[in-house]
C-alpha cells in the first residue's frame, strides 16, 4: 500500500491572463474543455505566441502526456495528442514518481472505483466540483512491485502506441473534414462535374426512398 502522492506528481497548469490571449497563435491553451473522458480535444479557443517567463517547463505539453481535470467533471483523464500546447490551471499533468508506472497510473485513474473516490473527495456543487490534488495524494493505493509493473508496461506499450497513432489519425481526418465542409458550403469547391460513385447500399436506399 502506498499513498497516491508517493507514486505520482500532480503538476498544476499556469494561470494565464486572458488579456494576452489571441484568436490564433503558436501555442494553444489547454483547459478542462480539452480533457474529455479518455480522449483529448485538440481544438483550442485561446492562443498565445510568447510563453510567460515564469511558466514552469512542465506546462509545455508533449504527445502522450497524461492530463486530468480538476474542476467540473473532475477526474477525466486523457493523453495529449498533438504539439504546441500549454497547460492552463485547473488541469493537472500526471508524472510518475516510480519506475515503469506510466500506464499503470493512467489505467488506475480510468478505473470506475478511482473515479468514484475522486468524486467523493471533491468539493462544491455537482455542476462545479473542485478536486484538491493534495487531498487525492493522501489516499492509499495498492501498487505492484517493480517486476510486475515492468511486465504490465511491456504488455501495454504496443497497444498504447497503436491507440496513440489512431487518435492522431482521427484528429487529422477530422480537421480535413471540417476544412472540406467549410469550402463545400461556401462554394469554393465545385463538385458539379465530379463523377461520384455511391456504394450499392446507398443506391438501394435511394431507390427504396424514391
Amino acid at each position: 500500500m502506498k499513498r497516491i502522492g508517493a507514486i505520482v506528481d500532480f503538476l498544476s497548469g499556469y494561470s494565464f491572463k486572458s488579456a494576452t490571449y489571441l484568436l490564433s497563435g503558436k501555442h494553444g491553451i489547454v483547459t478542462i474543455k480539452n480533457v474529455q473522458d479518455g480522449f483529448f480535444v485538440p481544438e483550442c479557443t485561446d492562443f498565445i505566441d510568447v510563453t510567460p517567463s515564469n511558466m514552469k517547463n512542465h506546462c509545455l505539453l508533449e504527445v502522450g502526456d497524461v492530463l486530468m481535470s480538476l474542476t467540473g467533471n473532475v477526474g477525466r483523464i486523457c493523453h495529449v495528442i498533438g504539439e504546441n500546447y500549454l497547460l492552463n490551471q485547473r488541469v493537472a499533468k500526471l508524472r510518475p514518481k516510480i519506475k515503469h508506472a506510466t500506464h499503470f497510473i493512467y489505467y488506475t485513474f480510468k478505473n470506475r472505483s478511482m473515479i468514484q473516490l475522486i468524486e467523493n473527495l471533491s468539493l462544491g456543487s455537482t455542476a462545479q466540483m473542485n478536486l484538491s490534488p493534495i487531498q487525492l495524494g493522501k489516499q492509499k493505493l495498492i501498487v505492484p512491485e517493480e517486476p510486475q509493473l515492468l511486465k504490465y508496461e511491456m504488455a501495454i506499450l504496443p497497444l498504447y502506441k497503436e491507440i496513440l497513432s489512431l487518435l492522431k489519425m482521427s484528429s487529422v481526418l477530422k480537421q480535413t473534414r471540417d476544412r472540406l465542409l467549410s469550402r463545400l458550403m461556401s462554394g469554393k469547391i465545385d463538385v458539379e462535374n465530379l463523377d461520384i460513385q455511391f456504394p450499392d447500399s446507398m443506391k438501394e436506399d435511394a431507390a427504396a426512398n424514391a
